[in-house]
């Protein structure tokens, strides 16, 4: 993982035969995680907004909702919104890598 003041980055080379590559090729990004709201998703949400909010964004009949996480997938990529207090306070997006689901 790298750290940065307001973002996080994993980089892997996870998923590297469904994108023909061989297991030596350069790694890719392969998780964002966000916690402050100073980023949003491209729809608008980001860190401190109510869950509402990212219902108003993400379709809630399309997600997989608990009381500490709103997640949905498209593919082989998620979005998750970590929820404290039914507020965001904190973003994931990236793609599974095996043995870290």
């Amino acid at each position: 993982m790298h750290s940065y003041k307001d973002i996080s980055l994993v980089s892997s080379n996870a998923n590297y035969d469904k994108r023909q590559y061989t297991i030596d090729d350069d790694y890719i990004i392969s998780a964002i995680n966000l916690e402050t709201p100073a980023y949003s998703t491209l729809r608008g949400t980001k860190v401190g907004d109510h869950a509402d909010k990212v219902f108003k964004a993400y379709p809630a009949n399309q997600a997989h909702i608990t009381p500490e996480k709103i997640s949905y997938t498209l593919g082989d990529m998620y979005l998750d919104f970590t929820l404290k207090a039914n507020k965001v306070a904190s973003i994931n997006m990236g793609i599974p890598i095996p043995g870290e689901e």
